[in-house]
């Protein structure tokens, strides 16, 4: 029988007395830590044999670009940049501002600590030691090979010489440079899509992700329950579920067009909700990211003429298609195509510009497997966003989806379920939702980050009304 898309109206699959618990909230010990580096350097000589491995990976980070860092070590600089020198024998460098510098004892095993003020905020004494003498110190001279990585790498596509092109402070660069004249990007060690260290997560970040999408699921949920006319964007916004974890980017909430067009604007005093209006609602904390664009309406009469059958069912399709290609060995290309037919074969004729979908960590988007020409698989420990917005703002049009999965083997799942049953319990809750009530049939190896995955709130004055596939 021919599935066909159907209105169903549900009822959240959490209750007020589902709270995480703290005792379930795995710690990452020093021991971990060590171990990531030990892997960290363990690809890089596995990596390019031919062209011999790094004698040394220094890992650059600023308040916006942490998440190599903060992998490394658990610290992410506060206000200034640090960078960490990480050595097969050594015991790893960290250098850092004078604000950072009693902050970085919050790293729980051994590392030597360097205090460089240039790396402090403006105005401050700039007296101590030169970078170059402290990377000297740490063991850089002339016949080192220096891997050094930011937060982006590059491909022939952008530069010819991708492989010495950097985005990390030029007088960063220049004092490596100064020393040794072997000096690579090694941004791919930690994001690239097949072998990024990053991508291959363990149960216990598989769990902190699963807390931080819950946290955030029910944020924006609570959100769009609780909208009235006449709110503005600053009320609404009050009303997300936040608390003091570190986000990796701002809370999003908009009222109407242009603001939901612009897609990332903050929320204003000056603009109000009003019957018809676009809404986009989003919270981002460290390792999830959920959000929703909709259509602030009762009923179908309150929706752009023509929209239902030709924009939401489609864009919906879609997103069924997604969430059924994505499995273990899956590859990028063919989540791409899956997701892209439903919408007539053109991303574009619906306004999304992004790949559909992709990777994320402690940072928002790490890289994506997700386009035309990707034939890299997908593989256990991947946490993945499905995320892409429909948008013909001319149409006062836009729908936005967006809630990550993570892919775990039948070992890493009995691992999750083991070191926190409370997790596992809601991501089995979430599957047998997508799959019962949705018609969503998600592999058993795709773990739902969030509790309200999939769900297209068709008329955003009744977030209970969602689609579903019958059949």
């Amino acid at each position: 029988m021919m599935r066909k898309i159907i209105e169903k109206r549900i009822n959240p699959i959490y209750s007020e007395n589902d709270r995480i618990d703290p005792s379930q909230v795995p710690i990452i010990t020093g021991k971990e830590y060590r171990d990531r580096m030990k892997r960290l350097y363990g690809l890089n000589e596995s990596i390019r044999p031919a062209e011999g491995s790094y004698s040394h990976i220094i890992v650059y980070a600023d308040r916006e670009h942490f998440s190599n860092m903060e992998y490394l070590t658990g610290f992410d600089p506060r206000f200034e940049e640090a960078l960490l020198i990480i050595s097969k024998n050594a015991v790893p460098t960290l250098i850092v501002g004078l604000e950072c510098f009693v902050y970085c004892e919050k790293i729980n095993f051994p590392i030597k600590a360097e205090l460089y003020p240039t790396f402090g905020l403006m105005g401050q004494s700039r007296a101590g030691k030169k970078l170059i003498d402290i990377l000297r110190e740490a063991g850089i001279d002339k016949n080192s090979k220096v891997g050094l990585a930011g937060w982006k790498h590059f491909t022939e596509q952008e530069f010819t010489d991708c492989r010495h092109t950097f985005e990390v402070p030029h007088y960063i660069v220049a004092s490596i440079l100064e020393l040794t004249d072997s000096l690579k990007n090694a941004g791919d060690l930690f994001t690239d899509n097949k072998y990024g260290l990053r991508h291959k997560l363990d149960a216990k970040e598989i769990i902190l992700a699963e807390i931080a999408g819950t946290k955030a699921s029910r944020s924006v949920y609570e959100v769009i329950k609780n909208l009235k006319e006449g709110m503005n964007e600053v009320e609404a916004s009050a009303m997300f579920l936040t608390d003091g974890e570190p986000y990796s980017a701002h809370p999003n909430l908009s009222f109407g067009m242009p603001n939901v067009g612009y897609g990332l604007s903050s929320p204003s005093y000056h603009n109000t909700l009003k019957l018809g209006d676009c809404i986009s609602v989003g919270t981002m904390p460290r390792l999830a990211n959920c959000h929703r664009s909709c259509i602030y309406a009762e009923n179908e009469s309150q929706l752009p003429k023509g929209s239902l059958e030709g924009f939401f069912k489609p864009y919906f399709l879609s997103l069924v298609q997604w969430y059924e290609a994505i499995g273990i060995g899956a590859r990028g290309g063919d989540v791409y195509y899956a997701a892209r037919e439903p919408l007539g074969g053109s991303f574009h004729d619906f306004g999304i510009g992004l790949n559909p979908g992709h990777l994320i960590h402690t940072d928002e988007w790490s890289n994506t497997p997700f386009n035309a020409y990707n034939g890299s698989t997908l593989h256990s420990g991947m946490l993945i966003q499905c995320d892409y917005t429909a948008s013909r703002p001319k149409e006062l049009l836009s729908v936005h989806v967006e809630d990550g999965i993570a892919l775990a083997n039948k070992a890493l799942r009995d691992e999750i379920e083991r070191l926190a049953p409370d997790s596992m319990k809601r991501i089995k809750a979430r599957q047998n939702f997508m799959r019962d009530t949705l018609g969503i049939q998600i592999k058993d190896e795709v773990l739902p980050m969030s509790d309200i995955q999939g769900m297209l709130f068709i008329y955003g004055k009744d977030p209970s009304v969602v689609f579903a596939m019958e059949g």
